[in-house]
């Protein structure tokens, strides 16, 4: 699917597959040039004409890699779901290592951390039509993202492995992403108040993960 290590591309929405450092090199270059247009003026901003015209290649060299335009975001929302999905790896590492104050704030934070500073994966999950493949893999990326919270949770000592908590993570997790979501849709740095209130209502659904899923012991 992808080269995790660089998180430059992805294969799975390419016509051709890059063979050469050189070709992911190019992939990699129009990936962060429909980053900038995004940014800049939004999903009407990306076309192929003008994301080829930015790295200085033809629309026919685009073509070879990117049929359209929802190819190109479709990549770039690829991008950034592994980015995100690396830190979080990095997360559960360290959950691992450290005892946590307050599990909910590291937690949002995160969340708030991937898109603060964003605007192009705003853009994308707010303006732009999302394919069906994408929309699949979005979930399939929320499921992953909850496993890894689900070993966050046992980890932290706040429950202990029992049937229901991949529910219960999974469930705080689609409330968790989508609040946030919804705090940059109303302002672009992240409305302070729903953030404030994201952690408080995952800080006490984690006590309501503690008292149904931890040790009996």
């Amino acid at each position: 699917m992808t080269d995790r290590s660089s998180g430059v591309a992805t294969t799975s929405r390419l016509r051709v597959a890059p063979q050469q450092a050189r070709s992911h090199a190019r992939i990699g270059a129009v990936l962060d040039a429909a980053e900038r247009l995004l940014a800049e003026a939004g999903v009407s901003a990306v076309t192929t004409t003008k994301v080829a015209a930015e790295v200085g290649m033809s629309v026919g060299a685009m073509y070879r890699y990117f049929p359209d335009k929802e190819a190109i975001l479709g990549a770039l929302a690829e991008r950034f779901l592994l980015q995100f999905d690396n830190t979080l790896g990095e997360l559960v590492q360290r959950a691992g290592e450290q005892t946590w104050a307050d599990p909910a704030d590291v937690l949002v934070d995160l969340f708030v951390h991937q898109f603060r500073g964003r605007p192009a994966l705003l853009a994308i999950l707010v303006d732009a039509r999302l394919s069906e493949e994408l929309i699949q893999a979005d979930r399939a990326y929320i499921q992953a993202i909850a496993d890894n919270v689900r070993q966050i949770v046992l980890a932290q000592g706040i429950a202990v492995e029992t049937p229901g908590l991949t529910a219960a993570c999974h469930a705080a997790v689609l409330a968790v992403d989508a609040i946030v979501l919804a705090a940059f849709r109303l302002d672009p740095a992240g409305d302070p108040q729903l953030i404030t209130e994201v952690k408080a209502l995952l800080r006490n659904y984690l006590t309501d993960i503690s008292t149904r899923f931890g040790s009996t012991e």
